[in-house]
């Protein structure tokens, strides 16, 4: 019998293969963008907005728009709020607002998401049936708005754009 060690070889090996299933699976839902932003040692100011540009080809459809994330239990809080902004290729403001996700629930102080070691992941729901009028590029922009300049146990956020499946 042949003892299979974890060495670094081993690590990388599987690092890799978990990445291309994650990218293959992505693709099968049928997902056109998908992207995760890391921020600076887990700290997220409020003068660090961040933004995502992605394409629009099929008008035809709607779309789901999910943004992601990814915390730790450094963060302080329950919840996060963001501002965003959704603009078309010509700096037209779609929509504009503010948004609440309750990372934690309040009462029992138990993290929401899923979880990978010391880090949770969360997929927020923003829109669930957007029409975009015009194919070419689009921008979503998004910072926070907590009552700190800056909030530490953010590590990332992420945006996913993904058609609606009809008959759904």
């Amino acid at each position: 019998m042949t003892k299979v060690g974890f060495n670094k070889q081993n690590s990388i090996k599987l690092l890799f293969l978990m990445l291309f299933s994650f990218s293959l699976s992505n693709c099968s839902d049928g997902t056109i963008y998908n992207k995760y932003k890391d921020l600076n040692e887990g700290y997220w100011s409020v003068n660090e907005p961040l933004s995502f540009e992605f394409t629009i080809n099929d008008t035809s459809q709607n779309y789901q728009l999910d943004y992601y994330v990814r915390n730790s239990m450094q963060y302080d809080y329950y919840n996060l709020y963001i501002a965003y902004s959704l603009e078309n290729g010509q700096g037209d403001t779609l929509r504009s607002s503010m948004h609440e996700s309750n990372l934690v629930d309040p009462t029992s102080g138990k993290p929401f998401g899923s979880s990978a070691g010391d880090y949770y992941d969360h997929q927020i729901p923003l829109f669930d049936d957007f029409h975009f009028s015009d194919t070419g590029t689009y921008k979503f922009s998004m910072r926070q708005y907590m009552r700190e300049d800056t909030v530490m146990g953010i590590h990332a956020m992420g945006l996913r754009v993904k058609p609606l499946v009809k008959g759904n």
